[in-house]
């Protein structure tokens, strides 16, 4: 039941687009926020731990680039895991993509 969950049950970890408003932006229950910066795998190995990755590419269509980028490399990097037998410390995160309609309506079928 939902009604029995609290902020304090979820770690959230988030980014900023702006890293000037770090400070002043920060939402309750964010317990850190982490550098997400193209190309960087110390981010895809942080957030493979997270069981939930939210990737909104509402406000800035850079953001596809970035969310497709993170979806490959967390696939590969899953792919490794399974392969050493590390599979079982990172179970697959549920890829959650905010966008438009028209985002979709744009794409290759």
């Amino acid at each position: 039941s939902i009604k029995g969950i609290k902020i304090n049950d979820f770690e959230i970890i988030g980014t900023l687009a702006n890293k000037e408003f770090s400070g002043d932006f920060v939402q309750e229950g964010v317990t850190e926020i982490i550098s997400s910066s193209h190309e960087n795998l110390s981010f895809i190995k942080h957030i493979a731990k997270c069981g939930v990755i939210i990737y909104n590419i509402l406000d800035d269509s850079e953001q596809a680039v970035e969310a497709s980028w993170v979806l490959n490399s967390l696939s590969h990097f899953i792919q490794e895991l399974k392969e050493d037998g590390e599979m079982s410390e990172f179970p697959p995160p549920l890829f959650i993509l905010l966008s438009t309609f028209m985002t979709w309506s744009l794409s290759k079928s």
